[in-house]
């Protein structure tokens, strides 16, 4: 009997113990892992995912971040390689997979996870109720909506091609019956490999081209019901009336664009609609000299190209000049001029913007000179952008400090550069998490 079990014993026992090994290598990895994070959230599991088809991770996830009473909950955090044989060996590689990505499953959009993310889950994003004015907001807009628990699929990851030399960053979020969002980046690394040898020779990282995909699932066709009957109106009249805010908004802050793009935006706000923004280097630009660009240098130095629900949109006409506004606000004169006249300056009609330019910094020319000594004043977020390279004082609505160099910023938030142990890190914060923002000069 021995015998006849002895073929079959010796290759379960095989499988057994590299399983085994398999299992404690993903544990030891995710254990030292969560040892690190100890000083800024402590972390704990239910299960270790340890597949043969090249998934690896935990189950049952509760993060706790430090200064947060409530935790963060993941239904799964995974990682995925060509091979299971990556993790099994992972604590001696030399060299990186050429494709490796992480997925959280599940995660809670609530409270405490906005606190973690710094804003970047946050649904529905700005402006997705411009024309609806009396619209519940955030998680009351959501329950409104028949969105009762909402919950999101976030995966990133990358994938090195060694004949470019280029790696693809990309980052998908799924809100189920909600949206799909997918931002993938292009990295000029300059080396053919990904070992550490070849990784330690970068000294700068080079932009290849971007693109933004957003997939509407269901959340336009609740949104303009609601609004509609909110603002007792029909669904098309509200459509026209949100593309005409969206539209206004984006010419208040200086961009101009051809008269194919407002309809195209209304087909999109219109139902489950599709957009995808390409941009892209004809040769690629520094990371670190791009994220200081103004918006009117990043037009000048990348191709766009757009689509919307499948169809190309052309010509984009895009331009961008400094608004008014923002200019005058460095002079302590801010504009009363009401948003038409803003819209019409914003457009394109650069010859008034400059007279206004002009105009204020005469009038600076007269003020007497004053010695004034350099110290953290309270800056407006809408004129941040004449500080990029500069030092800022960030507090949050949760009384939150944060002090670092202003690398740049957007319609939505800002990013800091921070010196973090004996590195830097770039830090993303929302502006709806600001209460308070100061630049010193």
């Amino acid at each position: 009997m021995r015998k006849l079990l002895l073929p079959f014993l010796v290759p379960a026992l095989g499988f057994a113990t590299v399983k085994a090994a398999y299992w404690y290598q993903v544990k030891t990895t995710v254990d030292g892992w969560i040892e690190q994070a100890a000083p800024f959230a402590a972390v704990d599991y239910e299960h270790i995912i340890a597949d043969f088809d090249g998934i690896a991770g935990i189950e049952g996830v509760r993060i706790f971040p430090k200064g947060q009473a409530t935790p963060v909950a993941v239904g799964a955090i995974r990682a995925k390689a060509d091979s299971w044989t990556s993790f099994l060996e992972a604590g001696g590689q030399e060299s990186l997979p050429e494709r490796l990505s992480f997925e959280l499953k599940g995660v809670a959009l609530d409270t405490a996870t906005q606190e973690l993310f710094q804003g970047y889950l946050q649904y529905p994003p700005a402006g997705a109720t411009l024309g609806c004015t009396q619209a519940a907001t955030g998680a009351a807009l959501m329950k409104a909506l028949g969105y009762p628990k909402l919950e999101a699929d976030v995966e990133f990851g990358y994938a090195f091609d060694p004949v470019s030399e280029f790696v693809t960053l990309e980052l998908i979020t799924t809100l189920p019956e909600v949206a799909r969002i997918s931002v993938q980046t292009e990295i000029d690394l300059g080396v053919g490999a990904l070992d550490r040898k070849a990784l330690a020779t970068v000294s700068e990282l080079r932009f290849g081209g971007l693109s933004l995909a957003y997939q509407d699932q269901s959340f336009n066709e609740r949104r303009n019901r609601y609004c509609a009957r909110l603002n007792d109106e029909s669904v098309d009249d509200f459509v026209a009336r949100h593309a005409a805010a969206v539209v206004t908004g984006y010419r208040a802050q200086g961009f101009s664009f051809s008269d194919t793009v407002v309809p195209a935006y209304q087909k999109f706000a219109a139902g489950e609609g599709s957009f995808e923004v390409v941009f892209h280097a004809a040769s690629p630009v520094a990371l670190q000299t791009l994220l200081l660009y103004s918006p009117g240098q990043l037009l000048q130095v990348l191709d766009i190209g757009l689509t919307v629900n499948g169809e190309p949109v052309s010509p984009l006409g895009l331009g961008w000049v400094a608004p008014v506004a923002e200019a005058l606000d460095d002079n302590d004169n801010a504009s009363t001029d009401p948003p038409a006249t803003l819209e019409k300056q914003a457009s394109g009609e650069s010859a008034a913007v400059s007279s206004a330019l002009l105009g204020a910094q005469a009038g600076a020319t007269k003020k007497p000179e004053a010695v004034v000594r350099p110290r953290f004043k309270p800056v407006p977020t809408r004129a941040l952008d004449q500080h990029h390279g500069g030092r800022v004082k960030v507090t949050t609505h949760n009384g939150r400090r944060m002090e670092g160099v202003l690398v740049s910023t957007s319609r939505w938030g800002l990013r800091l550069l921070q010196n973090v142990g004996n590195g830097e890190a770039l830090l993303p914060v929302s502006y709806n998490r600001v209460a308070q923002v100061e630049v010193f000069h």
